[in-house]
């Protein structure tokens, strides 16, 4: 809080107000003791040298029913380390970025989670989700016990200046799993929750693993559900190019049909918008003028293959 520069008004009879210690010093002193003594009045040093993110995290948040990113982040306390503020310069996967830190560059490798690798399925998924995270963005690393890995990357628990747990927002939206590395693992139990919550909902990495890619490399899948921004996003899983002519997106209880079109690459995400007001956002959009997905009740999500068949349904 800035101090205002304005001075009060002098007393026009010039006389000064006896201040409350030359009044009453007995009750003060008296005062201080009882509250030091209650634990109520608690004075800490400040560390000038750690920069920290707003207060007001919590450990861990809920996770959403559905998969795709939501406005509610996965937060937690800010005390288990040494801060530094960098500056995002480049997302390199899901799991690694470059920043600007002290004047220069350095990698930083996020602690605690493991998230696919470029190539593999939702790899390009990760790396795209973690860019509209952090990219650009002032961050605050935070320290645990080692300071490098072998390949001499940073290791550091990521933050936004929200409070965002970037590491955590990366496993509760299943694009990373939480994996211990000894013996960092002051944020584990964090990660760990958020995963399991992932995976009982069957978000990214755990709907794949239901629904595997057909044998033949080629097919579609239903990544993601969001009812209530009604968006869809759906993943090529195969290892070749696929025309999403004839595919078909259905909502289960509204019965309104989506037809798809247009190429996806291997591990490309498509997001899939309903409204005809979205269409400014990319991906596909449908052109419904009015919402299809049920927000009050279960409305899964159907997928088609251009001959008719049932291949995903989320959730």
């Amino acid at each position: 809080m800035a101090l205002s520069t304005n001075h009060p008004p002098q007393d026009s009879t010039n006389r000064t107000r006896p201040r409350l210690q030359e009044r009453c010093p007995a009750v003060v002193v008296a005062l201080v003791v009882i509250l030091s003594a209650a634990g109520c009045l608690s004075l800490s040093p400040i560390d000038s040298s750690s920069e920290l993110p707003p207060p007001e995290e919590r450990d861990p948040t809920p996770a959403p029913s559905t998969a795709t990113p939501s406005p509610t982040r996965s937060r937690t306390a800010h005390n288990a380390g040494t801060f530094t503020q960098a500056l995002v310069v480049h997302v390199i996967d899901g799991d690694t970025i470059k920043v600007r830190l002290d004047g220069s560059g350095h990698t930083i490798r996020y602690i605690g989670i493991d998230a696919p690798e470029r190539g593999a399925p939702l790899g390009a998924a990760a790396t795209a989700f973690n860019r509209d995270l952090v990219g650009g963005e002032t961050v605050y690393l935070e320290t645990d016990i080692s300071e490098t890995d072998e390949f001499g990357r940073l290791l550091r628990y990521v933050y936004l200046a929200d409070g965002t747990f970037v590491n955590a927002e990366m496993v509760r939206q299943g694009l990373a799993r939480a994996k211990t590395y000894p013996p960092d693992v002051a944020r584990q139990h964090a990660l760990d929750a958020h995963e399991e919550r992932a995976q009982e909902a069957g978000r990214g990495i755990w709907h794949l693993d239901a629904t595997p890619a057909p044998a033949d490399g080629r097919g579609l899948r239903i990544l993601a559900v969001d009812v209530e921004a009604e968006v869809v996003d759906l993943i090529n899983p195969g290892d070749e190019v696929l025309d999403l002519t004839g595919w078909t997106l259905l909502s289960e209880r509204g019965d309104q049909a989506c037809r798809l079109a247009g190429e996806l690459e291997p591990g490309e995400v498509l997001r899939v918008w309903s409204l005809a007001r979205d269409s400014h956002r990319g991906g596909f959009n449908c052109g419904f003028d009015e919402p299809i997905w049920n927000n009050d009740e279960p409305d899964q999500a159907l997928l088609y293959a251009p001959e008719g068949a049932l291949v995903d349904t989320h959730p």
